[in-house]
C-alpha cells in the first residue's frame, strides 16, 4: 500500500471510531502502550490464509481478550479495506452482522436502495455513507444497539467525553481573527449537540460547517439562534454531509448549534440522526464587533444611534461622559459570550442594578420583565461573567498567527493536524482568548518528540505575561503524544496567548486551557526523594483507566489520588494493576506513593 492509500484507509477508520474513547493509530509503539485487554491489532494483507474466499475476519467480542488475538482485513484499497476493517473491529467489539430477513442476506449491503447509505455491520463498500446501525431499515435481520453495547463498560471503550456544551448558557466562543471565524468538535453521541457564541457588528455572516473531507459519517445541521434564545435559522443541505449558513444579521451576539441529523427515510432509502456522528470543522466570516472592548452600548433600541465599545471595566457617570456616552441615554447593548454588564440606576455602582449576559436590542425588554430600564443607566460594569469553570482547546494548526512551525497530519486522538518542524525561536499566538475569572489555570500541551525533547514555554500579548519554560520529554517518536503542563495564574481578560519554541526538536497537537478553582493546584516536582524508584502511568490524560506500574521498590507501597484541594479521591496499594478513575471529575489529580522507607513520589493525573 502506498502511504496515500494507508492515510485514506486510517482516515475512515479512524472517524468511523470518533465518538469513543479510543485511540485508532498504525503506530506498533504508541498501540503496545495499552494493556492487552484493551487492544485490539487489525492486520490488512491481501494474504488470506487466516480465512480462505473472506474479505476479513475476527473473532466476536475478542476485543478485551488477554492474548493479542488479532483481527485480519484481506482488502487494501482503502474504502473497501477502511469499511472492512471497521467491520471486524466491531465483530471484536460484540457487533453481529447486519442483514434482511426478506430477501434472506447475511449482509446488507443497500445497492437495491435508491439512498446513498449502508450499515457499516453490513457490507458498507457501495454506498458513500456507513454508519453503526440498530436495524432501521426495513426487514432488518439484526436490531442490537451497536453503539451501546461498543460503549458499555465490558470493553473499557466508552464514549469520549462531551467537548461543548448542549446548552446556550455554556456555549464555547467561536475564535475570532478580524472577520474571520473558526470552531471545531465532535458529535459523540445520538442526541449530542454543541453550541457556541460569536458577536457582529451587523452584516452578512457566512459559516461553512463542514464534516471531514471524505469518509464522514456526521449529516451536519445547523442551528441560529438570537441572544435570548429564539431560534431564527435552521441550516441543512440536503444530500449532503456538509452545509452553509447564510444570513444578514443585526448587530448583536447570537449562537450556533450543531447538531446531527438524518436523510430521507430510513426504513428505505435513507438513515436517521442514530449513526450521523463524528467530526465537524466551522469556518466562515462575520463582521467583527466595534473594536476595543467587549461590550457595546447604543444610544437609540435596535442596536442604533451611536455605539461605543467599553473594554472589562467599572464606569462613573464621569467615565462614560468621558466615552460620550450620556447620563440615562442607553437603549440597546450587546456583550461577548463570557462577559456581563451590570446596569446602576445612580451614580457609583448605587441604587437598582440589572445584569445581562446577553445582548438587549431595546432595554425596554430586560430580564427582569418589570421595569423599563431604557434611557435609565448612569453608571455600569463590563466584567467576566460568573463561571464555575472554564475549560478551551486551542488547536496548533488553527493559531492565528505562526511563526516558522509546519502544519501536518497527525495520528493522535482526534485526527487533524499538529505544527512540526519545530526550531528554536518558533512561536505560535492564538488571539482574542479570554480568561473569563482572576486565577490558576492549568496549561497543557500535547506534544511528541522523536529527538532527545525539548523546551515550551508560554505568554500573554508577546511577552508582557511570561508564564516560565515547560520540559518535553523524549517520546520515542514524532507522533507519539504525551501531555505536558503546568498551573499559572492569571488575571482575568481576553489575551492574545502565545507558545514559543525555547529549543526546537518537538511537535504540538494543541494546547488546553482550563480554570482549576479557587484553590491553587499544588504543584508537586516529578521528581523527588525518592526518584530512583521506577513508575509508569500511561494513557495520561487518562478518560476510565490508567495503568500504574513500578518497579518492585515500589510494590506494596500505599498510594492516594488526590484533587486540587487536597482531598482524598481514591487510595489502594501499588501492584502493577489498573487504577480506576472512571469516578472522578475531569480534572487534574495528584497520584502520592510512599515508599517502605517513607518517602514520597508525585506523579501528576489528568482526566479528560
Amino acid at each position: 500500500m502506498t502511504d496515500a492509500a494507508i492515510q485514506e484507509f486510517w482516515e475512515l477508520v479512524s472517524e468511523d471510531f470518533r465518538p469513543f474513547s479510543m485511540n485508532v493509530t498504525t503506530d506498533e509503539a504508541v498501540f503496545n502502550s495499552y494493556p492487552k485487554t484493551m487492544r485490539m491489532r487489525c492486520i490488512i494483507t491481501p494474504t488470506n490464509t487466516a480465512a480462505p474466499g473472506a474479505g476479513g475476519v475476527a473473532y466476536l467480542t475478542s476485543f478485551n481478550w488477554n492474548d493479542d488475538t488479532p483481527c485480519w482485513v484481506f482488502m487494501t484499497s482503502p474504502k473497501a479495506g477502511g469499511e472492512a476493517a471497521s467491520h471486524e473491529v466491531g465483530h471484536t467489539l460484540g457487533l453481529s452482522h447486519d442483514g434482511r430477513l426478506n430477501p434472506k442476506e447475511e449482509y446488507y449491503d443497500a445497492r437495491s436502495s435508491a439512498g446513498n447509505w449502508a450499515p457499516i455491520m453490513g457490507a458498507g463498500y457501495y454506498k458513500p455513507v456507513t454508519h453503526w446501525s440498530r436495524g432501521e431499515y426495513a426487514s432488518a435481520s439484526q436490531t442490537q444497539d451497536d453503539l451501546a453495547i461498543m460503549a458499555s463498560a465490558t470493553y473499557n471503550v466508552g464514549y469520549r467525553n462531551d467537548d461543548h456544551s448542549g446548552s446556550i448558557s455554556g456555549a464555547t466562543n467561536l475564535a475570532r481573527n478580524g472577520n474571520s471565524l473558526s470552531g471545531s468538535g465532535i458529535i459523540e453521541r445520538t442526541g449530542d449537540q454543541d453550541y457556541f457564541a460569536f458577536s457582529t457588528s451587523g452584516g452578512t455572516v457566512n459559516l461553512n460547517l463542514n464534516t471531514v473531507g471524505r469518509h464522514g459519517n456526521l449529516d451536519i445541521v445547523g442551528r441560529l439562534f438570537t441572544s435570548s434564545g429564539t431560534q431564527i435559522g435552521t441550516f441543512d443541505t440536503q444530500g449532503s454531509l456538509s452545509t452553509t449558513l447564510s444570513a444578514n444579521l443585526s448587530a448583536g451576539s447570537y449562537y450556533l448549534q450543531i447538531d446531527g441529523t438524518s436523510y430521507g427515510n430510513p426504513v428505505t432509502e435513507g438513515y436517521s440522526d442514530y449513526g450521523s456522528l463524528g467530526t465537524f470543522n466551522i469556518t466562515g466570516t462575520a463582521p467583527a464587533p466595534a473594536s476595543g472592548g467587549v461590550a457595546t452600548v447604543y444610544k437609540d433600541c435596535n442596536y442604533t444611534g451611536t455605539a461605543v465599545a467599553l473594554p472589562a471595566g467599572d464606569y462613573t457617570l464621569a467615565a462614560l461622559q468621558s466615552r460620550g456616552i450620556l447620563n440615562d441615554d442607553i437603549s440597546s447593548l450587546t456583550v461577548n459570550s463570557g462577559y456581563q454588564v451590570v446596569l446602576y440606576e445612580n451614580d457609583n455602582f448605587s441604587g437598582t442594578a440589572l445584569t445581562l449576559t446577553a445582548g438587549n436590542g431595546c432595554l425596554v425588554n430586560n430580564p427582569l420583565g418589570t421595569s423599563n430600564w431604557n434611557d435609565k443607566a448612569t453608571s455600569l460594569r463590563v466584567q467576566p461573567a460568573a463561571s464555575q469553570s472554564f475549560s478551551v482547546t486551542l488547536q496548533a494548526e488553527a493559531a492565528s498567527v505562526n511563526n516558522g512551525m509546519t502544519a501536518e497530519t497527525t495520528t493522535d486522538a482526534g485526527g487533524g493536524q499538529n505544527m512540526g518542524y519545530v526550531d528554536a525561536g518558533d512561536y505560535l499566538v492564538w488571539n482574542g482568548i479570554n480568561f473569563p475569572t482572576s486565577g490558576s489555570y492549568l496549561i497543557e500541551y500535547r506534544v511528541a518528540s522523536g529527538a532527545s525533547g525539548g523546551t515550551i514555554s508560554s505568554d500573554l500579548n508577546a511577552g508582557t505575561t511570561q508564564f516560565g519554560n515547560t520540559a518535553i520529554p523524549a517520546t520515542g517518536g514524532w507522533q507519539a503524544w504525551t501531555t505536558v503542563s503546568r498551573t499559572v495564574d492569571v488575571t482575568a481578560g481576553t489575551y492574545n496567548f502565545g507558545i514559543y519554541a525555547q529549543t526546537g526538536g518537538w511537535n504540538l497537537n494543541w494546547v488546553r486551557i482550563t480554570k482549576v478553582g479557587s484553590a491553587a493546584v499544588a504543584q508537586a516536582p516529578e521528581t523527588t526523594a525518592a526518584s530512583s524508584a521506577r513508575l509508569s502511568l500511561y494513557p495520561n490524560p487518562v478518560t476510565d483507566w490508567v495503568r500504574l506500574e513500578a518497579g518492585p521498590e515500589l510494590e506494596g507501597s500505599a498510594y492516594q489520588v488526590l484533587d486540587s484541594y487536597g482531598q482524598v479521591k481514591a487510595q489502594g496499594v501499588v501492584g502493577g494493576g489498573a487504577l480506576d478513575m472512571s469516578a472522578l471529575r475531569a480534572g487534574v489529580y495528584r497520584l502520592v506513593i510512599e515508599t517502605k522507607d517513607q518517602k514520597k513520589l508525585t506523579r501528576q493525573l489528568i482526566k479528560q
